[in-house]
């Protein structure tokens, strides 16, 4: 975790491991788990935690604002878009995998003359009485780096379905060979199938779609998961087959019978079809 050296700042810098300031707090809250939406985006809410009055008045004069840095360490993506006091962040989906790390900070969004705060310390009161001078950009706080993760290890969290014109309504295609599994359709089928996932609470013909489109879809990426060891998909898929108790199954069994394992994640969809279009009178 870093730790900065307060000398090197000449100015009061809030911080969860620094003295600077006195009974005030700096970082985020989320409000909600991570959610993936059909749109291939990321979005969860958070809510910045800033006690310091003098601080906040800062952001609300617009002299301020609050931004968060955040990166990927599967990815190597990083990113650092400003924040609202309370809101949702949206990030893309391909840019991410398994966890990503967040750390809040507010910085000067204008140069800020004799700035001074009820709450500093009394070290830096009597060190300059007449308040500090902060450039823009400067950093004025910053809180605890925080790890989120993207729940990664479901097999359909790492499949996207991708329209293709090519493609006849009634027919589908796999291709395993970027970092996300992608499962090509035309667009009419599309439509139709994100109307059914929409709607699958009420509609049993959500069931069908495990058994006849996803489990092939796994089914070939086990059978192919040699030639892609270090994509996305092919690290989600170990970590489900660990899950589900199948750690210690090499490559050569794994492609030898994919579809067998690719049941055994997905959790044996035909009985779960099955379950759901039988009548009131054979349940």
């Amino acid at each position: 975790m870093t730790r900065w050296n307060q000398r090197l700042m000449p100015y009061p810098l809030l911080a969860p491991w620094l003295n600077d300031y006195e009974d005030a707090d700096f970082g985020i809250d989320f409000l909600n788990s991570p959610v993936l939406n059909a749109k291939a985006q990321i979005s969860f809410s958070i809510r910045v935690k800033n006690s310091s009055d003098a601080l906040a008045k800062l952001v609300a004069d617009k002299k301020a604002q609050y931004v968060v840095s955040i990166s990927c360490e599967d990815t190597f993506m990083s990113e650092t878009p400003p924040i609202a006091e309370k809101g949702i962040l949206v990030l893309n989906a391909e840019e991410y995998a398994e966890e990503i790390f967040l750390r809040p900070y507010m910085i000067a969004s204008e140069p800020i003359e004799g700035f001074t705060a009820p709450d500093h310390a009394d070290e830096w009161k009597l060190h300059m009485p007449n308040g500090f001078y902060l450039p823009s950009a400067s950093i004025l706080a910053v809180g605890d780096r925080l790890k989120v993760s993207l729940g990664a290890d479901s097999p359909e969290a790492v499949i996207d379905l991708v329209k293709n014109p090519a493609i006849t309504d009634d027919s589908f295609q796999v291709d395993v060979s970027d970092e996300r599994i992608k499962i090509y359709v035309s667009p009419t089928a599309k439509e139709r199938i994100e109307a059914i996932r929409a709607s699958r609470a009420k509609n049993p013909g959500f069931k069908a779609l495990f058994p006849g489109l996803y489990l092939h879809a796994i089914s070939e990426a086990l059978r192919q998961i040699p030639d892609y060891a270090d994509s996305r998909w092919a690290r989600a898929m170990r970590r489900a087959l660990n899950k589900a108790g199948y750690g210690d199954i090499d490559d050569e069994t794994l492609t030898e019978n994919p579809l067998k394992y690719a049941q055994a994640l997905m959790q044996n969809p035909l009985g779960d079809f099955l379950g759901a279009m039988a009548s009131p009178d054979d349940k």
